[in-house]
């Protein structure tokens, strides 16, 4: 009865291993599509452009815009609301790139 408790009881241990199951689907999910959508962009290596890439990432676009509508220049400048973006889409490697 013990045994029972602690594998299916609330907390258990078939509760924890389902929730780790789930979030490990979800990661392996998002995983699949990152790649999938890094092999269409190193496809399309040879023929990308800025405007493409913009075209993808209207935000960057209108954060370029305003850095040269302000007058930025500096190449190690990350305009605001790209940090912004990328810290509200929780991306942990941009952060940690955007924090060095």
């Amino acid at each position: 009865a013990e045994i029972k408790k602690v594998m299916d009881g609330p907390g258990g241990l078939a509760a924890a291993y389902k929730e780790m199951d789930e979030r490990c689907k979800r990661t392996q999910e998002e995983t699949i599509a990152e790649l999938e959508l890094m092999k269409e962009e190193a496809a399309e290596i040879d023929t990308l452009t800025i405007q493409s890439i913009l075209e993808k990432n209207p935000q960057w676009k209108a954060a370029i815009e305003e850095d040269i509508a302000n007058n930025i220049w500096d190449p190690a400048h990350i305009p605001e609301k790209i940090k912004e973006a990328t810290l509200a889409a929780g991306d942990a490697k941009e952060k940690e790139a955007i924090a060095a």
